[in-house]
C-alpha cells in the first residue's frame, strides 16, 4: 500500500509541482525501505532504490533561488530542472545564469548509494541494466547541477559529469535501438557532452553531441516531447556553429511538432506546463529562418504553427462551418457535436492535479480517459474524411500565404518578433509579405522590460516617469521604423485615417505598441497615436476567425445589449464611476438600435453567461484579475466570483459563433495581461477569449485603468457606433478617438519630469538615432527596466478610484492601457 501511496505522491508532484507531494512519496518509501526484509521479490527493492533515489534528487533541486534568463533555460524541459541548466551550457550562457539548488547535498549523496545498491543487486544480463544506468546518469547530472552552482559546497562537479557520460554509454550499449527509453538517455548525454565541451573548448565533444541528437531524432518510438527537444537542441547547437540552414531546419522541425505534443484528449493543465517549458520557441525558429534567407512568408507560417497552440486546437473545434454545412450536412453535424464535446469543461479533468487534490479523487476514471482519446481519434479521423472531399482539401489547415494577404485588404498586419538571434517587423499587405530588420531592438531589453512591466503592477508606478523612456524606446527601436517603411511618416491631412494591426509576440505582447511614440514633443508625428489607428490581434488565424461573417449595418434590429456595473464587488474597492458608467452609455446604445438585457445589472456569473447568449453587446464595467499560475483561471469579477468565477475557460466554452456577437467591452483592469511571462505565446487572457467565444471585437485594458477616465472612454466610443453604425472599422476608430481625447486633456495638466530625458530639456528631437538610443537606455537602467528580476506571484487588478488619484500628481498617461482586439 505504501508503494501504491509514494508513486500516486510523486505523480501528483510531476503535475503540480507540490513539494508537499514530493515529501509524502519519500517519507512512504523510507517507510518501505526499513521493512526490506519484506520483499518477496527482489527487483522490487531494486526499483524502490531507484524512484527514491530520484524523487531525493528532485527535493535536492528544490525551488531555484532566482529564475535563470528565459531566453532557452524557459524553453527546453518541462520535466527536469537539470536539463535547463544543460541548454544553458550547450548555449554557452554563463554559469551565474543556471539555477542555484539550495537542497540538501545529504539528499544527492543518498541518491548516488541507493542508486549504486540497486545495480549491485542485479548482473548485466538483467533486464533492468540499461534502465538502472540509466537512473545513475540521471543522479550525476542533478549532482554536478547541484555543486556547480553551489560552490560554498566545495564539490567537484567535473567528475560528476563524467561519471554521467560513463553511466548513460553503459545505458546506450545495452538498450535496443527501438526502445523509447533509448532517445531519453541521449537527450540527458546531450546536455552532459555539451557542458564538458564548454569546459574544455573541445571542437571533438560539439560533434559528438550533434551526432548524438541525431541518433536521439531517429528512435522512431521516442515521445513526441523529447524529439521537440531534440530538435531544438541541435538547431541551437548549429546555428552555434554559424550553421544557419540547417539549424533553422531543426527549429522548424520542433515547432511543427508543437501541436501533436498536445493532443485534444490531454487537459488543459497539461497542455499549459507543457508550452510554459517551450515559450519562445517559435520566435527563434522565424528568426533563424530569416537569417538563413527564408522568405517572410515561410517564416510567419512557422511562427504562426508555434504560438497559440492551445487556441487552435480550440478553434478547429469551432471554425466557421457554412460551406461545409450546405456542401455535407452530416459531416458538419458530427463536426460540431464533437467539437463541443471536446470543448466541454470536464472538472475531474481538468482540476485533477490542483494542488491542493485530495488522493482519493485525483486520478481521472479509466473510462473518462478512454472517452477523451477516443473522441480524439474520431475527431481526427472526421477531419481527413471532410479533407477528402471535393473543394475542403485544406480544411483547418493554417492558412496560407494568400489567405493571409487577403487578411491585411483593410490594412497591413505588422508581426514584429524578436528573439536571441534577431528581431524583424512581418509586413502583411493586401499584396506581399515582406520583412524588414529590427536592429536596436535586442531580445534581453524586451525580456527585462516585459519582466519589469509585470513587477509593477501597481497602477502607482505607471508613472510618466516610468513611461516616457519606454515609450520613446518603442517608438526608436520599432515603430516609427516600420510606420516609415509603410509610408505612414505623418498625421493624415482629413479623416482618412489608416489602420494597423499589431501582433507583438514574446514579452512584446505585454508592451503599449499603439502609444509609442514622442509624446513630449510639439510635433503630432512623432506618435503612432498621430499617425495611424491601432488594433491588435493574438495571431493571424485569429484575426481572420474574428472576420468570419461579415456584420452588416442593417442587421442590428431587435438585438440586445448587456450593460454591467459592479460599483460594489465582494471583498474588493468599491468602482463608485461604474454605475455612472453605464448610465452615460445607455442611451446612446438605445440610439444605436439595440434594447437592453435586463431591467437589472446581473450580478452572478451564470446569470451573465446565460444574457450573453442573447446578446450582440456586452459591456462589463467592473473588476478584472489576472492569475498568474494559470491564466486560463483569469477573470471577470462578478457577485460569486470567489466561488463561481467569471474565467477565461469559461468563456472559451461559451458557444456564441451561432448569434451574432459584434463588441465585448471589458470596462476592467488587466484583461489583456498575461502575468506569466512563459504564457505569452499563447496569448491566454479574457480579450482573446472572448474574441474565441465568438465577439468580432474587444476592448480591454493591458493593466490598471482609471476609474473615472473609463465613463469618458466608453462614452466617446459608443459616441462613434452611434454616428457610424455597428461596422468593423468603427470600433477602432472610437477607441481611437477616445484615446487621443483622454491624452490630450492629461497632457494639458501635467508637464514631463524635468530629470526624464534630454530630449526634453532640448526640445528638439536628436538627429542622431544612435545617441537618442544611448540616452534613453540610461534612463531606462536607471529605472531597474532592464533588471532581470520578475515577479509570478498573482495580483489583483484593481482600478484606481477619483478619491485616491487625487492624493497622486496628476499623470499624463492613463490612457495608454485601452486596446482593441478585432475585425
Amino acid at each position: 500500500m505504501n508503494l501504491n501511496i509514494a508513486t500516486a505522491n510523486s505523480f501528483l508532484f510531476s503535475r503540480t509541482q507540490n513539494f508537499d507531494y514530493l515529501q509524502i512519496a519519500i517519507e512512504k518509501a523510507e517507510e518501505l525501505l526499513s521493512q526490506q526484509s519484506r520483499f518477496e521479490v527482489p527487483d522490487q527493492l531494486g526499483y524502490l532504490h531507484c524512484n527514491l533515489a530520484r524523487w531525493l534528487c528532485l527535493r535536492a533541486d528544490g525551488n531555484p533561488v532566482s529564475d535563470s534568463d528565459p531566453f532557452f533555460s524557459n524553453l527546453m524541459t518541462d520535466q527536469d530542472p537539470v536539463f535547463t541548466d544543460q541548454m544553458l551550457w550547450v548555449l554557452g550562457e554563463s554559469r551565474s545564469s543556471t539555477r542555484r539548488y539550495k537542497g540538501s547535498e545529504a539528499d544527492v549523496d543518498r541518491a548516488l548509494y541507493l542508486t549504486n545498491n540497486a545495480i549491485e543487486s542485479i548482473n548485466s544480463g538483467h533486464p533492468e541494466w540499461a534502465g538502472f544506468h540509466a537512473t545513475l546518469g540521471k543522479v550525476y547530472m542533478h549532482r554536478a547541477a547541484m555543486f556547480m552552482t553551489r560552490p560554498d559546497l566545495d564539490r567537484n562537479f567535473h567528475s560528476e559529469l563524467d561519471l554521467a557520460v560513463q553511466a548513460q554509454e553503459v545505458a546506450l550499449q545495452f538498450l535496443p535501438p527501438n526502445n523509447p527509453t533509448r532517445a531519453s538517455v541521449l537527450e540527458q548525454m546531450v546536455g552532459a557532452i555539451s557542458m564538458i565541451s564548454d569546459r574544455t573548448n573541445d571542437p571533438v565533444l560539439k560533434k559528438k553531441a550533434v551526432e548524438l541528437c541525431r541518433q536521439g531524432l531517429d528512435c522512431a518510438q521516442a515521445r513526441i516531447r523529447i524529439h521537440i527537444r531534440l530538435a531544438a537542441t541541435l538547431g541551437t547547437i548549429l546555428l552555434g556553429s554559424h550553421d544557419y540552414v540547417e539549424g533553422s531546419e531543426m527549429l522548424e522541425k520542433a515547432v511543427q511538432l508543437l501541436p501533436k505534443a498536445c493532443p485534444r484528449s490531454s487537459s488543459s493543465d497539461d497542455k499549459q506546463k507543457f508550452l510554459k517549458s517551450h515559450f519562445g520557441l517559435a520566435s527563434m525558429a522565424a528568426s533563424a529562418l530569416l537569417n538563413s534567407s527564408a522568405s517572410p512568408s515561410h517564416a510567419l507560417g512557422v511562427l504562426e504553427r508555434g504560438r497559440g497552440v492551445m487556441a487552435g486546437l480550440f478553434l478547429d473545434a469551432r471554425t466557421g462551418l457554412d460551406d461545409l454545412k450546405r456542401a455535407h450536412p452530416v459531416l458538419a453535424s458530427k463536426f460540431e457535436v464533437l467539437g463541443e464535446q471536446l470543448n466541454a469543461d470536464s472538472k475531474t479533468n481538468e482540476k485533477a492535479f490542483r494542488p491542493h487534490a485530495e488522493p482519493e479523487v485525483s486520478e481521472l476514471g479509466t473510462s473518462q480517459m478512454n472517452f477523451k482519446i477516443n473522441l480524439h481519434h474520431e475527431f481526427d479521423e472526421l477531419v481527413e474524411t471532410i479533407r477528402q472531399q471535393h473543394g475542403f482539401s485544406d480544411f483547418l489547415l493554417p492558412a496560407t500565404t494568400a489567405q493571409m494577404m487577403e487578411a491585411a485588404v483593410d490594412g497591413p498586419i505588422v508581426v514584429i518578433n524578436t528573439s536571441g538571434y534577431r528581431s524583424d517587423a512581418i509586413i502583411i499587405e493586401r499584396t506581399q509579405i515582406t520583412s524588414i530588420r529590427l536592429p536596436n531592438m535586442h531580445w534581453v531589453q524586451v525580456q527585462g522590460i516585459a519582466r519589469r512591466m509585470q513587477h509593477l503592477a501597481s497602477f502607482d508606478y505607471r508613472s510618466s516617469r516610468e513611461l516616457t523612456p519606454l515609450l520613446e524606446w518603442l517608438w526608436l527601436v520599432a515603430a516609427r521604423p516600420i510606420l516609415d517603411h509603410l509610408g505612414f511618416s505623418h498625421s493624415p491631412k482629413d479623416d482618412n485615417w489608416p489602420h494597423v494591426w499589431w501582433i507583438p509576440t514574446g514579452g512584446l505582447a505585454h508592451l503599449p505598441i499603439h502609444a509609442a511614440g514622442m509624446h513630449s514633443k510639439t510635433s503630432s508625428d512623432e506618435t503612432v497615436l498621430d499617425r495611424v489607428i491601432s488594433s491588435y490581434a493574438s495571431s493571424v488565424r485569429s484575426l481572420i476567425h474574428s472576420r468570419q461573417g461579415a456584420v452588416q449595418k442593417d442587421s442590428i434590429n431587435d438585438q440586445q445589449a448587456l450593460l454591467i456595473s459592479m460599483a460594489e464587488t465582494p471583498h474588493q474597492s468599491s468602482l463608485p464611476f461604474a454605475v455612472a458608467e453605464i448610465r452615460t452609455i445607455e442611451p446612446l446604445v438605445r440610439d444605436i438600435g439595440l434594447t437592453i438585457a435586463s431591467d437589472k445589472s446581473p450580478g452572478s456569473t451564470d446569470e451573465v453567461l446565460n444574457l450573453m447568449k442573447t446578446s450582440r453587446i456586452l459591456h462589463f464595467a467592473g473588476h478584472g484579475m489576472s492569475d498568474a499560475q494559470d491564466p486560463s483561471e483569469s477573470c471577470l469579477l462578478t457577485t460569486d466570483w470567489e466561488y463561481n468565477p467569471l474565467t477565461v475557460r469559461k468563456l472559451r466554452q461559451e458557444g456564441l459563433q451561432d448569434t451574432s456577437k459584434f463588441l465585448a467591452y471589458l470596462s476592467s483592469c488587466s484583461t489583456g495581461a498575461i502575468k506569466n511571462l512563459k504564457m505569452t505565446d499563447e496569448s491566454t487572457h479574457l480579450i482573446n477569449s472572448c474574441q474565441l467565444a465568438g465577439f468580432r471585437h474587444v476592448i480591454g485594458a493591458l493593466w490598471e485603468v482609471s476609474d473615472p477616465h473609463c465613463v469618458e472612454v466608453a462614452r466617446l466610443v459608443y459616441q462613434t457606433l452611434k454616428e457610424d453604425g455597428l461596422v468593423d472599422m468603427v470600433v477602432a476608430k472610437g477607441l481611437h478617438i477616445a484615446i487621443r481625447s483622454i491624452r490630450k486633456s492629461c497632457q494639458s495638466g501635467s508637464s514631463r519630469n524635468p530629470t526624464s530625458s534630454k530630449i526634453e530639456e532640448d526640445n528638439v528631437m536628436e538627429t542622431n538615432l544612435e545617441n537618442e538610443l544611448e540616452e534613453l537606455t540610461r534612463e531606462l537602467e536607471t529605472f531597474g527596466i532592464f533588471s532581470r528580476e520578475g515577479s509570478d506571484e498573482q495580483r489583483d487588478a484593481v482600478p484606481i478610484n477619483a478619491p485616491r488619484r487625487q492624493q497622486e500628481h496628476f499623470d499624463s498617461f492613463l490612457w495608454v492601457p485601452y486596446v482593441h482586439y478585432g475585425a
